[in-house]
């Protein structure tokens, strides 16, 4: 599965995307990310579960296939977002939550 299916598949992503902010969905779930950075060189809140949220909208079941979106900057701006993170700066997000700050109850 190459970009094409990718592209294909996060066609209609971009009603879903304004659904989520007509509706007050996205940023809240944003803010409410026990997510927090420190350092300048460190990817903006808005860009980590933004990621999380367009590659499971591709379709992806790792957090390995954020790589493939990575091109993607309509989606991506209209979420917020300045870009879509690195699988790795996704990695490293997820282990520094805390697990009870994490689950939902």
């Amino acid at each position: 599965m190459g970009s094409a299916s990718t592209s294909h598949t996060l066609g209609s992503a971009a009603f879903f995307i304004q659904f989520l902010k007509v509706g007050h969905i996205f940023q809240p779930w944003v803010d409410e990310c026990p997510l927090s950075y420190a350092s300048n060189n460190a990817p903006k809140k808005v860009n980590v579960p933004g990621s999380f949220l367009l590659s499971i909208l591709a379709g992806h079941t790792r957090y390995a296939h954020i790589t493939r979106l990575m091109g993607d900057t309509v989606n991506s701006k209209l979420m917020g977002m300045t870009k879509v993170v690195s699988y790795d700066s996704a990695r490293r997000a997820l282990m520094k939550i805390d697990v009870e700050e994490g689950t939902c109850t």
